[in-house]
């Protein structure tokens, strides 16, 4: 197999995974209005639902060491690898450190009443779920700046698009849980799914040595 076939199988899989989430309609679990809310302890399924997004995680991980060391003095390029890469560790160490209870799941959850604490394990996971997205927004947004033909349009829509769902649900979900928040979130995180496949392309292409998919 090609470093570019490779890499691009590497993308692939990693966004499989990453959507894992559309097994819910197949599978008998709880539907929560969070995606996270599948990979909580106890719940049906949960510990594949994990494992799919911590595999998916440490492949993104791959796909940013990869990404930098093609970088060589792109500073642009080298700094959209490290945030692959930052995305690839926040999405292990989220999977690694599930929400402990959902609200929506179990109404006694810890948090669930005004002025109740949620539990340490839901701030961790929310919290490196929050940096692991940002920095693949930023990411998409640096690789747009860099590569060029059909590539740069992968980057390019994956950011608009999700850089708006990013802020439709930090702008109008602030410590709530609307009605549409399960589906924006779903938008956003198929978005990043189909943008991984996207980066394992500009990787293999990277490591096939094909100058033309990138700007001088």
């Amino acid at each position: 197999m090609t470093p570019r076939a490779r890499w691009t199988a590497v993308g692939a899989l990693a966004g499989l995974l990453n959507a894992n989430f559309v097994l819910e309609r197949l599978l008998p679990v709880a539907r929560d209005l969070a995606i996270s809310g599948l990979s909580v302890p106890g719940q049906p399924w949960s510990v594949a639902f994990r494992l799919g997004d911590g595999v998916s995680g440490a492949l993104v991980a791959l796909l940013g060491v990869a990404l930098l060391r093609s970088a060589r003095r792109a500073r642009r390029l080298r700094a959209a690898a490290v945030l692959v890469l930052a995305t690839g560790v926040t999405t292990w160490v989220s999977a690694l450190v599930p929400l402990r209870c959902v609200a929506t799941v179990s109404p006694s959850c810890a948090g669930a009443s005004p002025g109740a604490a949620p539990p340490l394990a839901n701030l961790v996971h929310d919290g490196v779920s929050i940096v692991g997205t940002t920095a693949a927004i930023i990411a998409t947004a640096l690789l747009a700046a860099v590569t060029t033909r059909g590539q740069r349009m992968a980057h390019a829509v994956a950011f608009v698009v999700s850089a708006a769902l990013g802020l439709a649900l930090a702008v109008g979900a602030p410590g709530t849980v609307p009605d549409w928040f399960g589906a924006v979130q779903r938008t956003q995180v198929v978005t990043l799914s189909l943008w991984f496949a996207a980066l394992g392309l500009t990787v293999g292409a990277l490591a096939g040595r094909d100058g033309s998919t990138m700007r001088s």
